[in-house]
């Protein structure tokens, strides 16, 4: 760690750290190089990375182990804002970081600070339509008025905020779109010495986690008519169930559920392509930590994909992946021989996000907020 890291005292706000995903894999990291502090309304160890044990993790509820539903979630929301709101801590920090929405309720008490900005929060802005139709009856007409309330309570927290960090391109339009704010974009990273090509083996693989916004249910549909192709899919989330029964024991699908970092790294490793057709998605970790062991990705081509993969240089990108022909048509395409041949594109890729470079940046920008040498 530079000797600069040393001296300066860092605290993480959370919401949560309840996943293995791309957000929580930025915040272990950050947490790990620059010796911070995580403060956090829930945690569940078991969940998420196991490194995580290592830190140094400040539980702020009581009610940590507490089960998920919908409305469950929605009062879960309303409780992390109080808990940061009221916030107040005994040891003083240089900076403060923020991740997720609900922290940020605390920014007006903590600065100078950094929002991490991985989106804006979707179901309130860019995806408000999606989420109203969900809704029925009587929910359905309070919706806006509840996503009235949020939105004034967010772009009053962003108000806080000194400097903003977002994690693609993608995510820095709707940033400036929604709070008419600058942001500063600093790429969620790799560590390509943990992930390398091993082999290739008679498999694609999904790597996402089990959410509907995934759209995991497209890649089973396509394989579904492939059955000479092999899916492996690994996660786990709200969506298991009904993806599982979707597949309806297909012999070439197979379910790995959670499974720990060396298992996943290995797959990536020996796998002949990655598979993700993420709803616009944000940024996307799976497409570069398969690049880091040279293997191409089929995704959708809009959100962060559209900055990470080369149609056909590092990767097949779906414009409308809805049609599972069009699905099909990618695999099809991505053969094992096309795959392998773009091995040293998509490694050469990963390079760019690998974790020194990204974390000497993020350095750089908590360095000059806190005006230390």
């Amino acid at each position: 760690m530079n000797n600069n890291m040393r001296s300066l005292k860092v605290a993480i706000f959370a919401d949560a750290i309840v996943n293995r995903g791309g957000g929580e894999r930025i915040i272990l990291e950050q947490a790990k190089h620059f010796n911070a502090d995580i403060y956090t309304i829930r945690y569940i160890s078991e969940k998420t990375f196991s490194d995580f044990k290592t830190l140094k993790v400040h539980l702020l509820s009581k009610f940590n182990q507490i089960g998920y539903s919908k409305i469950l979630g929605k009062i879960f929301t309303l409780y992390s804002w109080y808990i940061f709101s009221t916030l107040k801590l005994k040891k003083k920090y240089d900076v403060y970081i923020f991740h997720f929405a609900g922290s940020l309720n605390a920014a007006k008490n903590f600065y100078p600070n950094v929002w991490y900005c991985h989106s804006p929060s979707r179901y309130i802005y860019d995806m408000y339509n999606e989420e109203l139709n969900k809704h029925k009856d009587i929910l359905k007409l309070f919706y806006p008025l509840t996503t009235k309330f949020m939105r004034f309570i967010d772009q009053k927290n962003v108000g806080y905020i000194d400097k903003i960090l977002v994690n693609s391109k993608n995510v820095q339009n709707r940033v400036k779109r929604f709070y008419g704010r600058e942001s500063k974009v600093v790429y969620p990273f790799v560590d390509i010495k943990k992930v390398k090509y091993i082999t290739q083996k008679k498999y694609y693989l999904s790597a996402a986690r089990l959410d509907r916004i995934k759209r995991i249910d497209l890649i089973i549909k396509a394989f579904k008519k492939m059955p000479d192709k092999k899916l492996v899919v690994v996660s786990d989330g709200p969506e298991k169930k009904r993806l599982k029964k979707l597949a309806n024991n297909c012999l070439n699908i197979t379910f790995l559920g959670y499974i720990d970092e060396e298992k996943l790294m290995k797959l990536y490793g020996e796998c002949i392509a990655t598979i993700y057709l993420s709803y616009k998605e944000d940024f996307g970790m799976v497409p570069i930590e398969g690049m880091a062991a040279g293997k191409p990705c089929i995704a959708t081509n809009e959100g962060g994909f559209k900055e990470t993969i080369s149609h056909k240089k590092t990767g097949y990108l779906i414009d409308n992946p809805k049609n599972i022909n069009e699905v099909i048509k990618a695999v099809n395409w991505l053969t094992p021989k096309k795959a392998l041949s773009m091995r040293k594109k998509c490694e050469l890729q990963a390079e760019n996000f690998s974790k020194e470079k990204i974390m000497e940046q993020t350095k750089n920008i908590l360095i000059s907020l806190t005006k230390k040498d």
